[in-house]
């Protein structure tokens, strides 16, 4: 999953600088809580990681579903689509 995460990040970032567009340098308020409460977990750290990354997985199917068929960048929309069956995949896994 991790080599996944990176291969697809590094392939984003190059299609993002060619459009022109910026990715965020910082983690989100919402990112930001989440950590923070798995940072305080302890015992309970695996069960509430698994959790969140099913959730983190299907909003991400979602989106790439979403965008894939609707998205307004042609190179992204293609990735998109490609990207999608390797989520669906992590998806089953987080489950």
């Amino acid at each position: 999953m991790i080599k996944d995460h990176t291969k697809t990040t590094q392939e984003l970032k190059g299609m993002v600088g060619k459009a022109k567009s910026k990715l965020p340098t910082a983690m989100d308020a919402d990112h930001q809580q989440k950590l923070a409460k798995l940072q305080k977990a302890g015992k309970d750290f695996d069960s509430m990681y698994a959790s969140m990354q099913v959730t983190a997985h299907e909003d991400a199917v979602k989106l790439f579903e979403n965008y894939s068929s609707s998205g307004d960048d042609a190179q992204i929309k293609a990735w998109a689509s490609k990207t999608l069956p390797a989520l669906k995949k992590h998806l089953e896994h987080a489950k």
